[in-house]
């Protein structure tokens, strides 16, 4: 099963069905079969979902923002990232084909400073420093939605939902880390330890060996070298 449709569950399959019902009863199309449309019509039911979740975090994020900003950052300054935020807004609106095609330059279309950026980093790591968990998961995500070529970020969000025992989306997260940055040996650690709270050994293992050979690679960096080393304990006494 999709990771996604895995993700949001009966949810995901239920508005798959009430599409496919609206579909059905439209004029029936003969070049595109019951299984092509259904498989179209998941795609754009993931869409849709990935759409509200971002959306809500993104709202959640300006709440955070309009709540907390002010005493940390003084209002003459949040004014000044509230402009930023909505010129990014429009942005990200009127040019989401070509963001989606050219992520790495999403940062450079929107017009986001490098500033407001790491303001908005600071109020994320707070909320993390606080365990505020949830709060910290949306200013992380909206980062990302800013930032989606920086894997640390992923790397932060992954983390904050890892400490909901949101393994799925974890694991998701620290996978996107992977995928932009091969080098790092913490992102498939985490990975690896996401499977282990979840029972799957086997992935589990796998990941603990692509980590394991990406650290032994690098430099060497005991502290990392000594967290795989839990990892395969923990893997010898679940086995």
């Amino acid at each position: 099963m999709n990771n996604f449709e895995e993700k949001w569950g009966e949810e995901f399959e239920t508005l798959v069905d009430e599409v496919m019902e609206e579909r059905a009863a439209g004029e029936p199309n003969a070049l595109i079969s019951e299984d092509q449309m259904k498989e179209r019509v998941r795609e754009e039911v993931r869409e849709i979902l990935k759409f509200e979740k971002e959306t809500k975090a993104v709202t959640h994020s300006i709440e955070l923002l309009v709540q907390l900003g002010p005493s940390i950052f003084g209002q003459d300054r949040m004014n000044v990232i509230f402009d930023e935020i909505r010129h990014a807004g429009e942005v990200l609106i009127e040019s989401s084909e070509e963001i989606a095609n050219s992520p790495e330059k999403t940062i450079e279309m929107i017009g986001v400073t490098e500033e407001t950026i790491n303001d908005i980093l600071k109020l994320a790591y707070r909320q993390y420093e606080q365990e505020n968990w949830e709060n910290a998961e949306s200013l992380y995500l909206f980062l990302t939605i800013l930032v989606p070529t920086n894997a640390d970020l992923w790397m932060c969000l992954g983390s904050a939902l890892q400490n909901q025992s949101k393994l799925l989306e974890a694991r998701e997260c620290y996978t996107q880390a992977t995928n932009l940055d091969g080098k790092d040996p913490h992102y498939p650690l985490y990975i690896a330890e996401c499977f282990l709270f979840e029972g799957d050994l086997k992935s589990c293992e796998e990941w603990e060996e692509v980590g394991r050979i990406i650290a032994e690679e690098g430099e060497r960096d005991d502290e990392v070298i000594e967290m795989f080393d839990a990892v395969k304990e923990a893997l010898v006494a679940a086995a």
